[in-house]
Order: C-alpha cells, then sequence, then structure tokens
C-alpha cells in the first residue's frame, strides 16, 4: 500500500538465467507470492506484512493468517495452532533473520510450536516464507512446516512514526536514518488491549479470567561505504500471563473448577547478529547468530472454604539456546551455484513438573543441564538449459545427548513447460529432534527412577510433492499439488496393548515408556486457485483432500488425530477507492474441514496412568470418533484515509461472525 505519510521501500532481487538473446524486455508480472528462497521449488510462498492486515481476523498475526495457507488445518479458535497435511505442529520450525528460534508466541505451548499470538508486530515483518513440505537442504530439524521470518530494514531517509490501537494491543513503531543512506533503526513495542481492559476489571475473555501481555522488537541496520559489508543488531522479546480466578463466595462452589484457580505465565526472547560480506563477484559470506531463552510456568492450586491454596499441578519449563548459522554462495557459472551452511546449537534446559496424586507428590519430570546440536547442509542449484532448475541437496543432523544422527538427501526439479504452465518434483528426508520433555520422563520402577526414553531416535519423514501450475491468465493461476509423507522412527508405547503415538501429540511431553518403531503415512492433494490484487479484489481458495494414519506397535493401521478428510479454506477482499484519499475495504475468510479425530473414553472411567489430567480412553478404538466439523466464517471492514502528512486506517474485524461453537 503506498500512502501519503510513509515512504515505500522495494527491495528488488534479480535471479541470473543462462540464456544468449539479443534483445531483452524486462515486464511486470502481477503474479506473486514466488518463494523469496530460491530453493524452495514446491509448497512454499512468500508473504508480506500488508497481507497480514488485509486478511480477515488474521490480528495482524502471521500464523493466523497462514491458518488459511493451502495445506494448514484450522482446529482451535483460541489458538494459533499450525497442523499442516496431518502432522502435529511440534514439527514447525521457526527461524528469524537466518537463525533458528524457539517458539515465538505469547501463552506459548509446552512442547508446541504454537500459542495464543506470535510475538512478531506486522508493523516489524517484511516479506517471509512459509513452506509445507519437501524443504530445501538449507531447512532441517523439522518435519511439517517452515516459518522462514525476516524484520525490515528500517528508513535510512527520514523518520517516521506509526501507531495501532485496536483489541488485539496498542502498537507504537517508529524508524528513521542512524547515518542517512547507509545505517537505519526500526523499534516497535506493543502491550495488550486485554491488559488495559484487565486493569479496568473489564473481562472480555471471561469474568474469572484476566489476560494481558506485551512485547518488544528492534532491528539496527548498518551498511558499509562501499557496500560490500552489511551489520545488522536484532532482538524480539515478550512476556504473557493468564490467570483464572475461583468463583468468589465458598458458598457458590458447586464443582471442581469452581474452586480451582490457574496461573500461566509465558516469557521468550531472542537477540542476535548478522553480517555479511560481499567476497567478489562471484560469492558471500553470511555468519548469522542469536541466543534465544523460554520460560512456560504452568500452575494449577484448589482452594480451600477458607481460601488456603494447595498446588494441584506445578509445571515450570526453560530452555535457552545460542545458534551460530553460518552460510558461505559460491557462483560457479551461469548456470551453477553452490551454497554450504553450518548450524550449530548450543541447548540448555531446566524442566520441571509434579502433580498431586492421592495425597502426594508425583515427579514427572526434573531434568536440568545441557546439550549441543549439530546441522550442516549443501545445496547445488543447477540449471542445464533454460526451461529446467535442479537444486541437488544433502542435509546432517546430529544430536548430541543421545548421540543420533540423520544424513537426508534433498531433490527439487521444476520444468517450464510453457511461458504459462510449469511441472515440479521434490524429494527430501527430514528429521526432527524430539521436544526436550520427551527424553527425560521419569519412571519409578521397584523404587528406582529410571529414564527409558533417553535414546529416542530422531524423528523422520520422506516428503515426496509433484505439482502443476497453470497460469490462467494475468491474474489468475492454478496450482495442484499431490504429496506422500512417509513417517518413520515414530516414538510410541513400548506396550503392545497400547495405541499411543507421538505422531498424534497436540502438546505438552510424552510420560510414558517409549521406542522409536512406530511409522505414519499423510497422503493428500491440495488445489488452489489464486486472483492476485488487480481492480480492488484478491482471493486465494484450496481445496484439500488428506488420508492420514500411523502404525503403532501392535502393527495395525489407525488414523491420526489430524486425519481431517475434505478440508476447504477461502481467502478474499474488495477494496473501494472513495477518491480524494479514501478507500473502504472488507475481506472474507472460510475455514472448513471435517474435524479432527479423538479416541473414545474408556469405560470405567478415570485418568490415563502415565498421566491424570489425561482421561482413560479406549485404545482399540483409537481415533475412531470425529468431531463435529469446524466451520469458521470471518468478516472485516476497513475505512483509510490519506492526508497530506498523516494517514490512518480504522478496521473492524470479526472472527467466527456466526458465533459457531467449534468443538477441538
Amino acid at each position: 500500500i503506498l500512502n501519503s505519510a510513509k515512504e515505500l521501500d522495494l527491495t528488488i532481487e534479480l535471479v541470473e538465467t543462462g540464456v544468449m538473446v539479443e534483445e531483452v524486455v524486462v515486464r511486470a508480472r502481477k503474479l506473486g507470492n514466488e518463494p523469496l528462497n530460491e530453493l524452495a521449488i514446491v509448497s512454499t510462498r512468500s508473504f508480506s506484512a500488508e497481507e497480514t492486515q488485509r486478511y480477515a481476523a488474521s490480528a495482524n498475526d502471521p500464523s493466523r493468517m497462514a491458518v488459511g495457507f493451502p495445506g494448514v488445518q484450522p482446529a482451535r479458535d483460541n489458538r494459533s495452532d499450525i497442523n499442516v497435511r496431518g502432522n502435529a505442529n511440534f514439527g514447525v520450525l521457526w527461524r528469524l533473520e537466518g537463525v533458528d528460534i524457539l517458539n515465538p508466541n505469547h501463552f506459548a505451548r509446552k512442547g508446541s510450536s504454537g500459542g495464543g499470538i506470535t510475538i512478531f508486530s506486522v508493523g516489524m515483518l517484511s516479506n517471509s516464507d512459509f513452506s509445507s513440505g519437501a524443504f530445501p537442504a538449507d531447512y532441517g530439524n523439522a518435519l511439517s512446516g517452515v516459518f522462514d521470518m525476516k524484520f525490515r530494514v528500517g528508513n535510512k531517509q527520514k523518520r517516521e512514526y506509526t501507531l495501532r490501537a485496536g483489541m488485539i494491543g496498542l502498537d507504537f513503531a517508529t524508524e528513521g536514518p542512524i547515518v542517512k543512506g547507509r545505517s537505519s533503526y526500526l523499534v516497535n513495542y506493543r502491550y495488550s488491549t486485554l491488559g488495559i481492559l484487565d486493569a479496568m476489571d473489564i473481562r472480555l475473555v471471561s469474568e474469572r479470567e484476566s489476560n494481558r501481555f506485551q512485547d518488544l522488537s528492534f532491528k539496527l541496520h548498518f551498511n558499509s561505504e562501499d557496500y560490500k559489508h552489511a551489520f545488522s543488531l536484532w532482538g524480539i522479546g515478550g512476556l504473557s500471563d493468564e490467570f483464572n480466578e475461583a468463583v468468589e463466595g465458598a458458598e457458590n462452589w458447586k464443582s471442581y473448577s469452581d474452586y480451582l484457580t490457574r496461573d500461566f505465565d509465558t516469557d521468550m526472547g531472542a537477540v542476535g547478529a548478522n553480517y555479511t560480506y560481499l567476497v567478489n563477484d562471484h560469492s558471500f559470506l553470511s555468519v548469522n547468530m542469536a541466543l534465544t531463552g523460554q520460560h512456560i510456568l504452568f500452575r494449577n492450586d484448589t482452594l480451600s472454604p477458607s481460601l488456603s491454596p494447595t498446588v494441584v499441578n506445578d509445571e515450570d519449563y526453560r530452555q535457552g539456546q545460542f545458534t551460530v548459522h553460518t552460510l558461505y554462495s559460491l557462483k560457479l557459472s551461469n548456470q551453477a551455484t553452490l551454497r554450504s551452511g553450518v548450524i550449530e546449537t548450543r541447548l540448555g534446559y531446566d524442566l520441571f513438573r509434579k502433580y498431586l496424586l492421592e495425597g502426594a507428590y508425583k515427579t514427572f519430570l526434573d531434568e536440568e543441564g545441557n546439550s549441543w546440536q549439530g546441522q550442516a547442509y549443501s545445496t547445488l542449484r543447477w540449471k542445464p538449459a533454460p526451461r529446467w532448475n535442479i537444486n541437488l541437496g544433502l542435509h546432517g543432523l546430529y544430536f548430541a545427548l543421545n548421540e543420533t544422527s540423520s544424513i537426508e538427501p534433498r531433490l527439487g526439479v521444476r520444468y517450464q513447460a510453457s511461458a504459462t504452465s510449469h511441472l515440479s518434483l521434490a524429494y527430501g528426508l527430514h528429521s526432527k529432534v524430539l521436544p526436550l520433555g520427551n527424553y527425560f520422563t521419569r519412571v519409578e520402577q521397584n523404587g528406582a527412577i529410571q529414564y527409558p526414553n533417553r535414546q529416542l531416535g530422531l524423528l523422520k519423514s520422506h516428503h515426496f510433492v509433484f505439482a502443476v501450475e497453470q497460469i490462467l491468465s494475468k491474474l489468475y493461476r492454478l496450482r495442484v499439488e499431490a504429496y506422500l509423507q512417509a513417517l518413520e522412527d515414530v516414538p510410541v508405547s513400548t506396550n503392545a496393548n497400547s495405541t499411543y503415538s507421538m505422531i498424534n501429540l497436540v502438546d505438552g511431553f510424552a510420560y510414558r515408556p517409549l521406542e522409536s518403531s512406530g511409522t505414519g503415512r499423510n497422503i493428500g492433494i491440495d488445489l488452489i486457485l489464486e486472483k492476485v490484487f488487480s481492480n480492488g479484489t484478491f482471493f486465494l481458495s484450496s481445496l484439500s483432500l488428506l488420508k492420514s494414519t500411523y502404525v503403532p506397535l501392535n502393527g495395525k493401521r489407525y488414523p491420526t488425530n489430524f486425519d481431517t478428510g475434505l478440508s476447504f479454506n477461502f481467502l478474499g477482499g474488495k477494496e473501494w477507492d472513495l477518491g480524494q484519499g479514501k478507500t473502504l475495504q472488507t475481506g472474507l475468510r472460510i475455514l472448513y474441514n471435517q474435524g479432527q479425530r479423538l479416541t473414545p473414553l474408556a469405560t470405567p472411567a478415570g485418568p490415563d496412568p502415565y498421566d491424570p489430567e489425561t482421561p482413560r480412553v479406549n485404545e482399540s478404538l483409537a481415533f475412531q470418533d470425529r468431531v463435529p466439523a469446524y466451520f469458521r466464517p470471518d468478516l472485516r471492514i476497513a475505512y483509510r484515509r490519506d492526508k497530506p502528512n498523516t494517514a490512518w486506517m480504522l478496521a473492524l474485524d470479526i472472527q467466527n461472525a456466526i458465533a459457531r461453537k467449534n468443538i477441538d
């Protein structure tokens, strides 16, 4: 959007092709969303900060926007879990400014990549990538999806200010030059509106629940005079807390939840640096590093009639990591480029959980220590002919905690069949270190503490994707992607009568003995029709079919938790130019799938023997039931006004406009 109060800064990157011609005509093509990572052949699209604002009820949040992308299965109205093509959300990788980071969500869930809302403010984001399968070799330790996020560079010419106020939060940003034309700063601070209302004793979520969060982000960018050296410092941090009170007055207590209180606090922060050196006309070196930390506290208390608390559930998880990512890119010829890198990560952890059972506390987790993991990769990007693009890659992952490793071949081939169509084929073996708490499950046998899951292997998945894309006109694009994901070394229960598998994990950790002998399979097809923004309208529509199954120790095949069958997503909008700098904007998003699966409760009812917060289920009927279909229409209406020195927008986003109660 070009408005009157903010300079528009475009970054346009060129890719060389090996073809000899007498004349070149360059035309602007309106079809966008091609991946920023040129090695991503399939299942990847870029998105802009502008898109996160345009899509209805995205709340300026990239993860909530991605829920409407092809292959992503919405499951919950109040969380931003990203389940991609039948996979659990812990398989998603978050990368920021070239460095892998911990879960960047307010109200982050333990053992998960999701939460309430991401810490990223829309005012900080540049164009970024989202991938849903068959990733190129520079992405590792990811199983289902990749968010490759980038901060934009602040204005190097003049100082600017932005203020956003909404139901999510108050958002203030400032940017401008440090040395005009060569360096800049960009800073953004956000405080939740819920926190402000809570201070006024106004509760929007629930009359017994208070929520608040705040976050701060920044980026400082510097260029040398000859522009051969670029250096940046960046940071991101967020604090969030949620508290559930008991019903006031012991005489009003009628059920257990009436006198139960819950304290849920999450903190996350990362600070990093990037250095890029243009070695010569054919190569460059990039060094990216970051220190990341996260703290998740979850505590339940019950109150006595005299209001004295007793801790029922106490969870305290602390993780930190220091990562250095070094990348070297060498152009071998007009047709070939070699890109190689090493990622070293030092891991630290302090994980604790205890639960009150029959008058005594049982400790499920109590582990403090450190370890490291290493990754190395190399990709040859080769264009043997103008119509062909071939990427040959190899990725290696080593996890020092239990000395497990994986060597992963990657292949991507794209053939330009005509000026308006191309075919793509990609394969990759991908592996994932489990959420750390799963390795330290404590099991007491004959009075001795044992750690049966310490030697669990890396969870692996073979991705096969075949894609056909047809440009129907200057504005419309049709894409079909068929995929098969074959999972192996899946942790499953060591009890042959149990159908437990980590493939079905929503969040949390496994508290039972496991072995890496399970398998899984996701097979499906995504049909995508897209109209780029033109004449005031745009839309992205996708229809998906998915069959997701798994095999536990007993050798039988069952549906997974995320076997949602048929899905349909629609994102679209219309804008009207009212003249004199006035614009009216409307948007619609429709999310539908047949519903996630669940396992019926066991008879007689009772708590799971391995986790008292989970009910016992009839494992002989694993995931045979299904919750009602998920359906959610979201609406947006906005009015934008441009004046000589200022520009402002007033917007109303309505999530779940028909107030349908979706069962998660």
